[in-house]
C-alpha cells in the first residue's frame, strides 16, 4: 500500500506541527538578520534568492517544527528551480529549531524546505518544484519577513519587487532601522517583538 503525504499525516509525524518558518540567513550559522517564509507546509520551497537571483543564503534554520523535523537545504538547478540540487540536510533532534550551513566551496542555499521525519519522498528529477506537483514538493513560497541586524522585522507581503530588493541590501550589509529611508521604514512589523528576535540571533 502507497502511503500518500497527506496533511493530517504530515501533522501526526511531525507532532502536530503542520507548519514551520524557514529562514535564509545572511551569514553563517544563522547569524544577523534574515530572511523568513513564515508558517509553511510540509515540502514547500522557500526561494531565499535576491539580487535578481544572484545571491542566496549562507546558512538556513528552521523554527516552531515538531521534533524531529528534517531541514533540506537546496541549490538552484539549470531549469531554473530554487529547490532542485540538495546541498546540505539535518534533523532537529529533540529540539523544535535547528540550523544548518552549507557546506564550504559550494556557494549558497537558493531554497529550503522541511519535511516530517520519516516522510520525506526524494523528488524524482522529471518532478518540478511546482504549485501543482505532488506530494514530493507541495507548493512554493517567497520570504513574507525580512529582519535586520538589530531584530527590526518588515513585512513584505504586498510590497513591489524594487521595494523588497532594497530591504533586501539593507538587511545584508548589516543595516538597522536608524540606516533604513523613509520610504521603507514604515513597513516594519512587530515592533514588540525585536529583543526576542535579538536574544534568538545571539543564542
Amino acid at each position: 500500500m502507497q502511503l500518500r503525504s497527506t496533511p493530517f499525516l504530515l501533522a501526526l509525524a511531525a507532532g502536530m506541527a503542520s507548519a514551520a518558518d524557514l529562514r535564509g540567513y545572511f551569514e553563517g550559522n544563522c547569524g544577523g538578520g534574515y530572511l523568513q517564509c513564515g508558517n509553511v507546509g510540509a515540502g514547500t520551497c522557500c526561494i531565499i534568492l535576491r539580487e535578481n537571483g544572484l545571491r542566496g543564503s549562507p546558512s538556513i534554520a528552521v523554527v516552531f517544527a515538531g521534533t524531529g523535523t528534517q531541514l533540506f537545504g537546496y541549490q538552484r538547478t539549470r531549469d531554473g528551480n530554487s529547490c532542485g540540487s540538495i546541498a546540505a540536510q539535518k534533523a532537529t533532534g529533540g529540539l523544535s529549531y535547528t540550523c544548518l550551513d552549507i557546506p564550504a566551496g559550494t556557494g549558497e542555499f537558493s531554497g529550503t524546505r522541511w519535511y516530517p521525519p520519516g516522510l520525506f519522498l526524494k523528488r524524482s528529477p522529471a518532478t518540478s518544484c511546482a504549485p501543482t506537483s505532488t506530494e514530493e514538493c507541495t507548493g512554493l513560497a517567497t520570504p513574507d519577513l525580512v529582519v535586520l541586524n538589530d531584530g527590526h522585522a518588515f513585512g513584505l507581503t504586498g510590497v513591489d519587487d524594487a521595494t523588497t530588493e532594497v530591504l533586501y541590501a539593507f538587511a545584508a550589509n548589516g543595516s538597522t532601522v536608524a540606516d533604513l529611508p523613509e520610504s521603507v521604514a514604515g513597513l516594519e512589523v512587530d515592533g514588540e517583538g525585536v529583543e526576542a528576535r535579538v536574544r534568538m540571533m545571539r543564542n
